[in-house]
């Protein structure tokens, strides 16, 4: 009678489990990098949003229209910050009181930007990435204007 053996042995196992860990410890570098940057990614272009919106809802009133709550545009269908886990911190926010990952907007009169009161929108850095992170090599700065 012939001695067939079945399965794998300890070498062979050992060496798979060997290969998997090589391309693990590679993997895994380059995917919280990938994370990093699109968090990074996101902040930055929920900045420019913000502006753009204001910009846009100010020079619609200039004509005449009617004003719709800027922030309430901008966070409509439960947008959260960049990084926010809790379910409960929106992306953006009227005022100074800004965390991490949120975009905040300072100057409105009841969610509207008023001629001759100036608007500054700033971001926060998302928690876990540094001011080298960002394009520029540093946070995103404010941006400022004054609608007519």
């Amino acid at each position: 009678m012939k001695n067939t053996q079945k399965g794998f042995t300890l070498i062979e196992l050992m060496i798979v489990i060997a290969i998997i860990g090589i391309l693990a410890s590679i993997a895994i570098p380059a995917y919280t990098g990938y994370i990093k940057s699109a968090k990074v990614g996101g902040l930055v272009e929920n900045h420019e949003n913000a502006f753009r919106l204001v910009k846009g809802e100010a020079a619609k009133i200039a004509s005449g229209a009617a004003c719709s709550d800027v922030v309430a545009q901008l966070n409509d269908g439960g947008k959260q910050a960049i990084g926010s886990t809790d379910g409960a911190t929106p992306a953006y926010v009227s005022g100074a009181a800004v965390a991490g990952g949120q975009v905040g907007i300072v100057g409105l009169t009841l969610g509207c930007p008023v001629s001759g009161t100036a608007i500054t929108t700033n971001a926060v850095m998302v928690t876990g990435t540094a001011g080298t992170d960002y394009p520029g090599g540093a946070a995103p700065a404010n941006k400022t204007f004054t609608p007519e």
